[in-house]
């Protein structure tokens, strides 16, 4: 929306509150992390007791934990890298048949990237699909492909089984 103000589509004032508008929701989020708790990073700090912390080096470690605990038998993880290839499939699918704005639809792309790469920067692949939830060409896509009849079926069988598989791993606790 604020790129589309560029070419004089969008009042200068809507403009600015479009472009500040998530920058300011983070920081008053954190912002009030510091007044409730004393801690302006609270949230990050909250993470350390479950072993994560966030780095760039994050996804190439959280892939090659992926694949040395499927090397060791343990499947959870290999399912989740799964999820992302199947997410990052359909943000491309996304970025090759949208239409409008160019600088719109990179925006949709960037974030997409953002929200799969944020928990990936904490080392672990078991957060990608709560985070995909949250991608809107996700959606698009899945429209998309979801007006083919057989894919549309195959889709309505295979996520809730995906889903079925998930809990088996989290919440019985199978491993192998």
């Amino acid at each position: 929306i604020a790129w589309a103000a560029r070419s004089g589509r969008l009042p200068a004032p809507r403009m600015l509150v479009a472009t500040i508008a998530a920058p300011m929701g983070v920081t008053a989020f954190f912002t009030y992390l510091l007044v409730a708790l004393g801690d302006f990073m609270a949230a990050v700090h909250a993470q350390e007791q479950f072993g994560r912390e966030m780095s760039l080096a994050g996804p190439l470690v959280a892939v090659g934990s992926a694949l040395q605990d499927l090397g060791q038998g343990v499947l959870g993880p290999f399912i989740e890298l799964v999820a992302l290839a199947v997410v990052v499939a359909l943000v491309v699918v996304f970025a090759r048949g949208a239409q409008g704005p160019l600088a719109e639809r990179r925006g949709w792309v960037l974030f997409a990237a953002g929200s799969l790469l944020l928990p990936l920067a904490t080392g672990l692949v078991w957060q990608i699909p709560r985070f995909a939830l949250l991608i809107p060409p996700v959606f698009w896509a899945l429209g998309m492909l979801g007006r083919h009849q057989a894919l549309h079926h195959a889709m309505l069988v295979l996520l809730p089984m995906g889903l079925a598989v998930r809990v088996v791993f989290e919440v019985v606790g199978v491993a192998r």
